[in-house]
């Protein structure tokens, strides 16, 4: 259970009606309306990652993903999917040089996602603390980012991390499980395991159910890639981590049935939108939206 353990309160258990009808989708919606998530590419060798995570937000709604990726990345991540924008950088791996090109790009996207596949090194925490602290959109920042983050740097950050990550994330930060809440800032805390933990400024959260194939490589990636989808339709971070959550047990749980334990990550994201149908997630609304333009 990670972090619920150790708390001397009860965790609130995240049900199916606190995200049924959450999200809203307009009848005169234009393209843009619900959202855009920029992906930041991990490693060539991790190119699925990037691909997972990104198609995944397209599966929650998000309206468009752009990638941006280092040259050799971006080569690697095209034949996975023709639904996504890539915008391919100059150099071999990410640096701080990389962070103004970066910024620039994120003005144009509602949610940046970083961190499937990325890899750890001291450059590389370098850039990711550099990167997260500049941009002003909301972030969801997973695995090797969460790892590395220095969490006092950023605000409205959805950080994802399983066990091992949130142990170097605690470590990084000087932080213990009983005081990490008191410490996020403006930012939430989603402990990924049997039980998912989300650590918000009020209470804490469980989220129950799942599959125990769920710890088959790139189910990270795809519950990463499910948040950033839903953080750009809408900035409730709350919202959005119990909403993720959920969707992700929900439907590891549907393939369990179906195939046992020979399901793997890329399954999720063709059996998502089904579990998105039957929670009810989307709700449609009719009046006219106001526009500046």
């Amino acid at each position: 259970m990670g972090l619920l353990k150790r708390t001397a309160e009860r965790p609130l258990e995240v049900k199916e009606r606190d995200v049924k009808g959450a999200f809203e989708r307009n009848i005169h919606a234009r393209k843009g309306d619900a959202g855009r998530v920029l992906v930041i590419a991990g490693e060539e060798r991790y190119a699925g990652a990037t691909a997972l995570a990104s198609i995944a937000a397209l599966r929650a709604g998000a309206d468009s993903v752009v990638i941006a990726a280092t040259k050799s990345v971006a080569e690697a991540v095209r034949p996975f999917s023709p639904d996504v924008i890539l915008h391919a950088c100059a150099g071999a791996t990410w640096t701080e040089k990389h962070v103004k090109e970066l910024s620039t790009l994120a003005e144009r996207a509602d949610v940046v996602l970083l961190g499937p596949g990325l890899g750890e090194s001291d450059e590389r925490a370098a850039f990711v603390n550099a990167l997260a602290s500049t941009l002003k959109t909301r972030l969801v920042l997973d695995a090797d980012a969460a790892k590395q983050v220095i969490v006092k740097r950023v605000k409205n950050a959805i950080i994802l991390a399983n066990h091992a990550e949130l142990a170097q994330f605690l470590s990084v930060n000087t932080l213990s499980r009983e005081n990490a809440r008191a410490h996020l800032g403006q930012n939430l805390l989603v402990s990924k395991g049997i039980i998912d933990a989300i650590l918000a400024p009020d209470h804490e959260y469980a989220v129950t159910g799942g599959h125990p194939r769920a710890t088959v490589a790139g189910t990270g990636d795809v519950l990463a890639g499910i948040t950033a989808g839903l953080y750009a339709q809408n900035p409730n971070a709350l919202l959005v981590a119990k909403a993720s959550c959920l969707l992700a047990k929900k439907t590891a749980e549907k393939l369990g049935d179906e195939k046992d334990y020979a399901w793997i990550a890329s399954d999720l994201l063709d059996a998502l939108p089904g579990i998105i149908k039957e929670l009810r997630v989307y709700r449609m609304t009719k009046y006219e939206p106001v526009r500046k333009h």
